[in-house]
C-alpha cells in the first residue's frame, strides 16, 4: 500500500507541476502574421530582339582586300517559359545582297555570335557559320532553369568576289528562335 500511495503522490505532484502556470506568463502575448505569395499568370515564351540595320561601310579599294567585317549591335533572346531542362536554338539566314542587276550571294556572308551576357541559369553554345545562305544555328541553349536572357553582338564578314561591280548592295538577315 505504501508503494501505491507513493505512486499516487508522484502522479499528483507531476500533475501539479505540469498545471502550474509560468511565472510572468501574464505578460506574454502572441499574434499571427498572414503570409501571401503570388505566382504571376503564365505569359511566357521565347522572344528575340535584333538590330534594325547593319551597315558594313564602303569598300573603297577592292583590289587590296577581299572582305569587309562589321560587329553588329546586340541580339537578345528572352526566355520567360519558367522551365527546367528545356532548350532553345537561334538561327540566322540571309538573302542575296542586290544592287541593281548585280548580286552577292549569302554564301559569302559569315556569322560569329560572340555571346557576351547571360542572366538566369542557362548554358549556351555559339555556332560560327561560314555561310548564311540558309537558316543555320548561331546560338543554342541547354541546362535552362527558370527564365533567362542571352545577348550577343555578332561579327559579320562579307567576302566580296573578285571584279564585283560597284554599287550599294542590300539584303536582309532573318533571326529566329525556337
Amino acid at each position: 500500500m505504501k508503494k501505491r500511495n507513493i505512486l499516487i503522490s508522484l502522479l499528483i505532484l507531476e500533475f501539479a507541476v505540469v498545471s502550474v502556470p509560468f511565472i510572468g506568463s501574464a505578460n506574454a502575448d502572441s499574434g499571427f502574421t498572414a503570409v501571401t505569395f503570388v505566382i504571376n499568370p503564365y505569359s511566357g515564351g521565347l522572344a528575340i530582339t535584333v538590330p534594325s540595320a547593319i551597315t558594313f561601310g564602303a569598300m573603297t579599294s577592292p583590289e587590296n582586300t577581299d572582305s569587309v567585317t562589321v560587329t553588329s549591335t546586340i541580339v537578345v533572346v528572352t526566355d520567360t517559359r519558367r522551365g527546367t531542362n528545356i532548350t532553345w536554338s537561334t538561327t540566322a539566314g540571309a538573302t542575296t545582297l542586290l544592287s541593281g542587276g548585280e548580286s552577292i550571294t549569302a554564301t559569302m556572308l559569315s556569322y560569329k555570335p560572340g555571346i557576351m551576357a547571360k542572366t538566369g541559369t542557362v548554358v549556351t553554345t555559339e555556332h560560327n557559320q561560314a555561310s548564311l545562305v540558309s537558316a543555320v544555328a548561331v546560338a543554342s541553349s541547354a541546362g535552362i532553369y527558370g527564365n533567362n536572357i542571352v545577348s550577343w553582338t555578332p561579327t559579320l564578314t562579307l567576302t566580296v568576289p573578285a571584279n564585283q561591280p560597284a554599287g550599294l548592295y542590300s539584303g536582309t538577315i532573318t533571326h529566329s528562335v525556337a
